[in-house]
């Protein structure tokens, strides 16, 4: 289960805190290894290498093998692309706001409205060969400017964004 973004979406394996999970990228480890990061990466938010970068990723349930450890729920290990003979290119750019948010769920009467926000997503990546059939390069590049909705408060409390349902 992949958590909400405002936790950093970090990725719930057999209901553990992501915390609990090894993380690897073509073997080197991007775990949060001091436990200060909500999502268990070693980056606060969001994934520590573009996704665009994976070409495939394993991902195995406590697994039994003497080569792993330091975990206790999942295993995930990335393998990034590599270039080709073939030029591959791809630039992306993804916005949302809270006009394209809906603030309200059907018959429900509670307001679920938020404080104005920008998202926005991009980057891009490139590949190909530097010598036919011998060397290849592949690069990527992501970069979000997200916001953190830190001001949360109980029902009565005063503090931040008070949550009705929250006592």
């Amino acid at each position: 289960m992949v958590d909400n973004d405002e936790d950093g979406f970090g990725l719930n394996c057999a209901g553990k805190h992501p915390r609990f999970n090894n993380v690897t990228l073509d073997g080197v480890s991007q775990t949060d290894r001091f436990g200060l990061n909500e999502n268990g990466y070693s980056t606060a938010v969001g994934m520590p290498f573009p996704f665009d970068a994976v070409e495939t990723i394993a991902v195995e349930l406590a697994p039994f093998d003497v080569n792993y450890g330091g975990f206790s729920a999942c295993n995930i290990n990335a393998v990034t692309k590599s270039g080709t003979n073939e030029w591959d290119a791809k630039v992306y750019f993804e916005m949302s706001n809270n006009n394209l948010r809906g603030d309200t769920v059907a018959d429900d009467t509670r307001d679920y409205g938020r404080a104005s926000y920008d998202k926005e997503y991009m980057g891009f990546h490139v590949g190909g060969p530097i010598i036919k059939d011998r060397l290849f390069f592949f690069a990527a590049y992501s970069e979000s400017d997200v916001p953190r909705f830190l001001q949360r408060g109980y029902s009565g409390s005063g503090n931040g964004v008070e949550r009705d349902w929250l006592q």
